[in-house]
């Protein structure tokens, strides 16, 4: 099926493509009438001395170039129907067609009135959430597997020359001892691996820095850090003094793949953990907040971290 709606989705670009090249030649033609027709007049008038069909010339170019404009006007019309028509079909060919048919048979076999609210509810349900897909870019809230399953499908076909930018708010649900995490600290490897760059700022307390550090998953990143693998970090304390704002709108973290995709992170009761945007000016704004935070980034470099790594020496010691 995902070979099929591929397929389908390179035919239709490649259709696209030929009928963008064709409109582009044929909406030359006015132009080059327009020109000919001035041309002509010329050589009747000057060359001939024909005043009459010098006139005719010059009255006929224009009023041939407008007509043909009209013409292609008209015609790209009836071509941008079909283009909507193939659209359709491509729907249908995708098998959403039979999902749809199917939704209005179990609609229609609703028949108790006190269900009336209820099965009213759940279709005005899925076309909010359809809407927010179709018109603004964003998922609603997601569970923890909707949210991983997405985030592991960008990670994995990340190419090289790509970027995966991070921020990283220390949350009780990151960097835990989970099947998510283990996963997740492999695709960040791997990525780097293949030559893409990941960029993650951590926002951080400055007193839990010497325990931060000591976090398997954190640690893995510092010790590969280099060419691609990237971690830096920013306390609390100190962006709160240099740009309180920031802080504020950084919410609970995100992480992006270039600008295709931004997954924002949750960390919510109910099981909720991140939600998928993919709308542009949403894209750009978090850009902007993440060049912003750079500024006042470090790398784990310095005492903090030397004190960290004694503190591991001496324990492996005494064991």
């Amino acid at each position: 099926m995902a070979i099929r709606k591929s397929s389908i989705k390179a035919k239709r670009e490649n259709e696209k493509e030929k009928v963008s090249d064709w409109e582009r030649t044929l909406m030359t033609f006015p132009f080059i009438e327009a020109v000919l027709g001035a041309v002509f007049g010329l050589l009747f008038y000057f060359i001939l001395n024909n005043k009459t069909l010098a006139e005719l010339s010059w009255l006929l170019g224009p009023a041939l170039s407008i007509s043909r404009k009209s013409l292609l006007t008209s015609m790209k019309e009836e071509f941008d129907s079909l283009h909507n028509l193939s659209r359709h079909v491509d729907f249908a060919q995708s098998g959403a067609n039979e999902s749809i048919k199917k939704l209005d048979q179990l609609y229609a076999q609703i028949v108790e009135p006190d269900f009336r609210e209820i099965k009213d509810g759940i279709i005005s349900d899925a076309e909010k959430r359809l809407g927010d897909l179709a018109y603004k870019k964003r998922s609603d809230e997601l569970n923890t597997g909707e949210y991983f399953n997405w985030l592991f499908k960008f990670l994995e076909n990340t190419r090289p020359g790509s970027t995966i930018w991070a921020i990283s708010m220390n949350l009780e649900i990151e960097w835990n001892e989970s099947q998510e995490e283990d996963t997740f600290l492999r695709l960040n490897l791997d990525a780097a691996e293949r030559k893409v760059t990941v960029e993650r700022i951590f926002v951080v307390k400055e007193s839990e820095l010497e325990k931060f550090v000591e976090n398997k998953y954190v640690r893995k990143q510092i010790d590969s850090s280099g060419e691609y693998m990237k971690p830096t970090y920013v306390t609390k304390e100190h962006l709160e003094k240099v740009d309180s704002k920031l802080l504020k709108s950084l919410g609970e973290g995100i992480i992006a793949v270039d600008k295709q995709v931004v997954l924002i992170d949750i960390e919510s009761e109910e099981g909720y953990r991140g939600i998928v945007t993919m709308n542009s000016t949403e894209i750009d704004d978090w850009y902007r907040r993440f060049n912003q935070l750079k500024i006042y980034a470090s790398e784990f470099k310095g005492e903090n971290l030397m004190a960290t790594e004694n503190q591991i020496a001496n324990q492996i010691s005494v064991q």
